[in-house]
């Protein structure tokens, strides 16, 4: 798990969970973050039903950002979705290569794609 606090906005967040599982960590660290921080949830794991089942938790819960299925350790992904929560229901919405691009993820993770 990494929080990283942007240094060039106050109040703002980058949370990253390389191995997500269900997205549980990231719920319980969203907990401990005072609502008025903006912050983007990063998730990813290298088995879809994992992948899924973060993307679903983190719509449930409010949590905007990315849930990706990839391997963090080669840096690949095989499919992303990007979560949008609103005060009424939200938006779980899968995206092509183009809507995410490498330059994305390099800015959420900070590592950079060869």
């Amino acid at each position: 798990m990494i929080i990283d606090t942007d240094e060039q906005e106050e109040d703002t967040y980058t949370v990253a969970d390389p191995a997500s599982g269900s997205g549980r960590l990231l719920i319980s660290v969203a907990r401990t973050i005072p609502t008025e921080v903006d912050t983007m949830f990063y998730a990813q794991d290298k088995d879809l039903i994992c992948a899924k089942m973060t993307a679903l938790n983190m719509y449930l819960f409010g949590l905007d950002g990315y849930a990706v299925h990839g391997d963090s350790l080669k840096n690949e992904k095989n499919r992303v979705w990007q979560i949008d929560s609103t005060a009424f229901f939200g938006e779980i919405r899968e995206l092509d290569d183009s809507e995410f691009s490498r330059t994305d993820s390099e800015r959420i993770t900070g590592n950079q794609i060869r």
